[in-house]
């Protein structure tokens, strides 16, 4: 009914045959797992929404886009897992992609965010390997641990309004048996206001063959560019103070 303001915790969580349902358009709060491994088919999140829980639609295996609506907060691990998800998209007022939110999204290949948003969250778009592009906000400040590891990220034009890129960003990834796994990642521009390129950032990024390290970064961290087999250029400013282990290598 129209009445309902919360779905709680686990509500529908586990009704793998569930295809449908109607969300009331009063809707304030949708809680934690509330629809987790539903089969959902498709999902019209009201405006009205400010929450959606932990895990809210994750491995929801039929659904195959979304709409984030502008007044929701935080959303995280809620469409984790979601492997037939081809188009996500965020209302202008949403401030940030929340932890692990599309992480295992694999056939995720439009993803589009809003200038309001600043922060992407650790693990945001992780494993996304159909993410060909992204266009990043003009006023993004912060790219958290892991934010698009093994995605299909071909071009990153991270603008200066970044401060900070959280350790293996971008990077690929190197199993238990000490194989790396590469990213398809060609074309990387860091913004001006970094002052760190972290651990591991664009570890295993093997078809990287230039970069570009603007003035004002000072540190170069452990591994930043491991196993980037094609690196043929690399410009350091004169503000680089330490090139730690393996940074190169």
């Amino acid at each position: 009914p129209t009445t309902v303001k919360t779905i709680e915790a686990g509500a529908f969580e586990y009704c793998y045959f569930l295809e449908e349902v109607n969300l009331p358009g009063d809707l304030v709060d949708i809680g934690d797992a509330a629809f987790d491994e539903t089969a959902l088919q498709e999902i019209d999140i009201p405006a009205s929404v400010t929450n959606i829980g932990f895990s809210a639609f994750s491995c929801c295996d039929y659904l195959q886009e979304v709409t984030i609506p502008s007044k929701v907060k935080r959303f995280p691990y809620a469409f984790y897992g979601c492997a037939n998800l081809e188009s996500a998209t965020l209302e202008e007022g949403v401030s940030a992609v929340s932890e692990s939110a599309f992480s295992g999204c694999e056939s995720l290949i439009s993803a589009v965010l809003p200038n309001t948003v600043t922060n992407i969250e650790d693990k945001a778009f992780c494993e996304c390997g159909s993410l060909a592009e992204i266009k990043f906000p003009q006023h993004l400040v912060a790219i958290g641990e892991y934010a698009f590891q093994m995605s299909g990220l071909q071009v990153a034009d991270i603008p200066d309004s970044v401060r900070r890129i959280g350790k293996y960003a971008f990077a690929g990834n190197i199993d238990w048996r000490n194989i790396p796994h590469f990213t398809s990642l060609k074309t990387v521009k860091l913004p001006a206001s970094l002052k760190a390129i972290e651990e591991g950032t664009f570890q295993c990024c093997c078809y990287l063959e230039s970069i570009d390290v603007p003035e004002g970064v000072e540190r170069i961290a452990p591994f930043a560019f491991l196993y980037c087999e094609n690196l043929k250029t690399i410009s350091l400013p004169s503000t680089v103070r330490d090139i730690d282990y393996r940074a190169f290598f």
